[in-house]
């Protein structure tokens, strides 16, 4: 989970920061999450769910058959390069 946290310059300035491990649901929509070395209590708006795309793309590209799939491979090439151009700016 991406956890909705300040910044250190700006305690009102806030950021997502992640991804942290979902201990448990405490009550409501309440959640206990494990950030550095301690246990914090978030509201479930304040949390949002990490895709770790860079894996699943790898999934996808090893599990693709060599031929056909023309299409397919090329909109796995656009999303590399997409990833690829976040990573540099």
């Amino acid at each position: 989970m991406l956890v909705l946290l300040p910044t250190d310059s700006n305690k009102l300035l806030l950021q997502w920061q992640g991804p942290f491990e979902v201990l448990e649901r405490v009550i409501g929509d309440d959640y206990r999450i494990q950030l550095a070395g301690r246990a914090k209590t978030c509201h479930a708006n304040m949390l949002k769910k990490y895709w770790n795309w860079e894996r699943k793309l790898m999934t996808a590209v090893v599990n693709e058959p060599e031929e056909g799939c023309f299409h397919r491979r090329a909109r796995i090439n656009k999303f590399v390069r997409i990833l690829q151009a976040r990573k540099c700016s």
